[in-house]
């Protein structure tokens, strides 16, 4: 039992830390058609 609980925390660390890299495990793609940014200064920037 504590066998096993040791190799699942293992397997889990080494799927979170391999999700920090510069990898894309899932092909997820966003597409956005318009845009709002608050600035600094409180004012609001819209694009399409």
């Amino acid at each position: 039992m504590k066998k096993l609980v040791m190799v699942s925390v293992l397997g889990i660390g080494l799927v979170l830390l391999g999700a920090c890299g510069n990898k894309q495990f899932f092909d997820t793609t966003y597409t956005f058609n318009y845009a709002m940014v608050k600035l600094v200064d409180g004012t609001i920037k819209k694009a399409r």
